[in-house]
C-alpha cells in the first residue's frame, strides 16, 4: 500500500511539474503573438487587448471540449496537442510574418485561426491533466487546487521569463522556438514517464523526433526566414534588421541610384537609405535634411531673436540616429549637447554602423563625446576642456547654475534613458530642448505628448528657453497635430506650429514653444511675432532652409487654424470672462465663452487620457 500511495504521488509530481511548464508556455504564446500583431499592424493597446481575449475565449471552448474525449486517449490526447501546440507557437511568429508579407490583405483572418487553435489547444491542457490526475489524486479540491496553483505559478514564471530573458536578448523567431521546445520538454517527459500507457501508439516517438526537428529548424535558421518574409513588407533591399527590448529596427537601400531633393550642385546620385521603427518610416536619406533643418534651426532662430545671444546648451530627447545632433553641432556656441534616446542599441548603430555614420555626418564621435549610463548624475564625469570661459561665465548667476556641474561636463552626452525620467532628473536649465520622438501613434509614446510632459520641459527651460517638438501631420493627422498644441498651452507654454513638405512623409508639422511670461494676452501673438522677425544665423550652413521659407512655414490657411483658434479661446480667456476676441488673423470675434472643463476633457493628453493617441487613429493615418 506504501509504495502504490508513493507511485501516485509520484504520478501526480510529474503532472504538476507538466502544468507547470505547459503554464508557463501558454502565456508567453499569448505575449508573442501580441507583439508581433502590434508591431505589424500598431495600436498596440488593441492588440493585445483582443487577442488575448480572443484566445481565452477559444481557451474556454477547448475546456469544454475535452469532455468528447474518451478516457482511454487521454494520455495520447495530451502528447498529441503538446505537439501541436509546439509547433503552432514555436512557428507563430514565422507564419504571421509570411502571411502579413505575402497575403496582407487575409492577414487578420490568418491571425486570429491561429490565436484561436493556439487558445482551443491550451483550453484542453488542465482539464485532460485534472482528469488524468484523478486517478492519483481522487480528492477533487485536492487536484483542482494543486492543478490550478501550479499553472498561475507557471504563468507568472512565463510572464518573467518572456520579459526579461527571450525579448531583450533573442529574436522573436528564436523565443518562440524556445518555448515550443519547452513544450515538447513536457511531451518527452509525459511519454517516457507515462509510457505503459502510451504503449499503443509507437508512432508517437518518430512524431515527436519530427516535431523537434522542425523546431531547431526554425531556432538555427529562423532569423533568416523571418528576414526572407519580411523583405516582402519593404520596397527596397533591407541590408539592417534589428530587433532590441525596445523596437525592431529596419534599414533599407534602394537597387537604383536616386537623387536626393534639393541636390547640391554637381551632386551625384547615390542609393537612398530608409529607416524604419516599428514598420513606420523614420526618415529617408533622401529628404532627411529637409525635415531635420526644420526640426532644430527655427528652435535657434528664434532663441536668438528672445534672449539676444546664441545657445549653449541644448538638450535633444529621442532622435538616437544622430541627424538632429547633427544639425546642433554646426553651432560653434553649443558647448553643451546632450542626447537622451531609450534605445541603447539605437546609439550604437548610429555610432558604428557606416550608414548612418555617413548620414549622420560622425556626430556621434569625437574626442569631447563621452556615453553615459542611464542616470542624470554628470558631476564625476572627466573633466573637458570644450567649454569656453564665456560659456562658463554667461552661466554665473542664471537660473539653475552651476559652475562646478558645468566645468565637468563633457562636450556631447550619450544617454541611454527614457524621457519622461530623465527630462524630472536632468541637473541643470537648457536654452533649447529639441523632441524628436517617434508619431504618438500608440498609448506608450503619448506620454512623451502629454501635459505632464510638457509642465517638466517647462520648467527645465531657461530664461528665452525654447521647445520644439516634431508633431505628426498636420493633414493625414490633423487632430493630433493640434492636440499637441492645445496640450503645451494647458501646460503654460506659448506655442505656435509651423509645417514644411517632407516628400518622404507628405506635409508635416512641428511646434516651437516658449515658458509663457503672462496670461494677459493669448499667448500666440508675442511667440508668432518674434518668430516672424527671426532669422537664421547666416554663418550657418543649410541644405534646404532659408529665412523665406521658415518664415512661410509659419502661415497655415483658415481651414487649418479653425481648430486653434477655437482652443485659443477657451485656454485663454479674458479675466473678465466675458467675449474672447481670437488672434490678429482676420477670423471673427468668438460669443463663446470658456469652458476649461471641454478644454482639458476634450483636447489635453495625461498619461490617463491619450487624446492625442485617439485623434491619430480616428485620422486612420497609419
Amino acid at each position: 500500500m506504501g509504495l502504490f500511495s508513493q507511485n501516485r504521488k509520484r504520478n501526480s509530481f510529474v503532472l504538476y511539474l507538466a502544468v507547470l511548464l505547459t503554464g508557463s508556455c501558454g502565456l508567453a504564446y499569448e505575449y508573442t503573438v501580441s507583439k508581433i500583431a502590434s508591431d505589424l499592424l500598431g495600436d498596440s493597446t488593441r492588440q493585445w487587448a483582443m487577442i488575448i481575449g480572443v484566445m481565452m475565449f477559444f481557451m474556454g471552448l477547448g475546456a469544454n471540449y475535452q469532455k468528447a474525449l474518451p478516457r482511454q486517449v487521454l494520455f495520447a490526447s495530451f502528447v498529441l496537442l503538446e505537439m501541436l501546440l509546439s509547433l503552432l507557437g514555436g512557428l507563430s511568429p514565422l507564419l504571421l510574418l509570411w502571411a502579413y508579407a505575402y497575403w496582407q490583405s487575409h492577414y487578420i483572418l490568418w491571425q486570429y485561426l491561429l490565436i484561436a487553435a493556439i487558445g482551443f489547444l491550451i483550453g484542453l491542457e488542465i482539464p485532460i491533466i485534472v482528469r488524468i490526475n484523478g486517478s492519483f489524486t481522487p480528492q477533487l479540491k485536492v487536484n483542482i487546487g494543486r492543478t490550478l496553483q501550479m499553472d498561475y505559478i507557471g504563468a507568472l514564471g512565463g510572464a518573467v521569463l518572456w520579459s526579461y530573458w527571450l525579448i531583450p536578448y533573442l529574436p522573436l523567431s528564436r523565443s518562440a522556438a524556445i518555448l515550443g521546445f519547452a513544450n515538447m520538454a513536457v511531451t518527452w517527459l509525459f511519454m517516457a514517464y507515462f509510457y505503459r500507457q502510451l504503449s499503443r501508439y509507437k508512432w508517437l516517438p518518430a512524431l515527436g523526433i519530427a516535431v523537434s526537428i522542425v523546431l531547431l529548424w526554425a531556432f538555427i535558421r529562423g532569423p533568416e526566414w523571418s528576414l526572407h518574409s519580411e523583405q516582402g513588407l519593404y520596397r527596397d533591399p533591407i541590408v539592417l534588421s534589428k530587433t532590441t527590448p525596445y523596437q525592431h529596427l529596419v534599414l533599407t537601400r534602394s537597387s537604383r541610384q536616386r537623387s536626393a531633393y534639393f541636390p547640391r550642385q554637381g551632386e551625384e546620385p547615390e542609393s537612398e537609405y530608409r529607416l524604419y521603427i516599428n514598420g513606420h518610416l523614420q526618415f529617408s536619406s533622401r529628404d532627411e535634411f529637409i525635415y531635420h533643418e526644420n526640426l532644430v534651426h527655427p528652435a535657434f532662430a528664434l532663441f536668438r531673436r528672445r534672449s539676444g545671444r546664441e545657445p549653449t546648451r541644448v538638450l535633444i530627447l529621442g532622435g538616437g540616429d544622430g541627424l538632429a545632433l547633427r544639425e546642433v553641432r554646426k553651432y560653434p556656441s553649443v558647448t553643451e549637447a546632450i542626447l537622451c534616446d531609450l534605445d541603447p542599441e539605437m546609439l550604437r548603430l548610429a555610432a558604428e554602423d557606416p550608414t548612418l555614420r555617413h548620414l549622420n555626418r560622425d556626430a556621434l564621435h569625437g574626442q569631447n563625446v563621452r556615453r553615459l549610463p542611464a542616470g542624470p548624475d554628470i558631476a564625476d564625469t572627466e573633466p573637458s576642456t570644450f567649454f569656453s570661459p564665456t560659456y562658463l561665465a554667461g552661466w554665473n548667476g542664471t537660473r539653475g547654475s552651476n559652475r562646478r556641474e558645468l566645468q565637468s561636463a563633457p562636450g556631447i552626452i550619450l544617454k541611454s534613458m527614457d524621457a519622461v525620467r530623465y527630462i524630472e532628473e536632468a541637473p541643470g536649465f537648457f536654452d533649447v530642448i529639441i523632441a524628436d520622438f517617434p508619431d504618438p501613434n500608440s498609448e506608450m509614446l503619448s506620454k512623451l505628448y502629454s501635459l505632464p510632459f510638457y509642465h517638466r520641459v517647462r520648467q527645465k527651460l531657461r530664461s528665452g528657453g525654447v521647445f520644439v517638438q516634431q508633431s505628426t501631420s498636420p493633414v493625414y493627422a490633423y487632430k493630433a497635430f493640434w492636440a499637441i498644441g492645445r496640450t503645451m498651452m494647458a501646460a503654460g507654454l506659448e506655442a505656435m506650429p509651423y509645417h514644411d513638405l517632407v516628400p518622404s512623409f507628405g506635409q508635416w508639422g512641428w511646434w516651437l514653444a516658449a515658458p509663457r511670461q503672462s496670461d494677459g494676452e493669448i499667448p500666440e501673438i508675442p511667440l508668432l511675432r518674434q518668430y516672424q522677425t527671426s532669422t537664421l544665423s547666416p554663418d550657418i550652413q543649410m541644405r534646404y532652409l532659408s529665412n523665406e521659407v521658415m518664415q512661410t512655414n509659419s502661415v497655415f490657411t483658415p481651414v487649418f487654424r479653425t481648430m486653434y483658434q477655437d482652443s485659443l479661446a477657451l485656454a485663454f480667456p479674458e479675466k473678465s470672462g466675458a467675449k474672447v476676441t481670437p488672434h490678429h488673423s482676420g477670423t471673427q470675434k468668438s460669443d463663446r465663452k470658456p469652458d476649461f472643463g471641454e478644454f482639458y476633457r476634450n483636447w489635453v493628453t495625461t498619461y490617463t487620457q491619450s487624446k492625442v493617441y485617439q485623434y491619430y487613429l480616428e485620422s486612420g493615418w497609419q
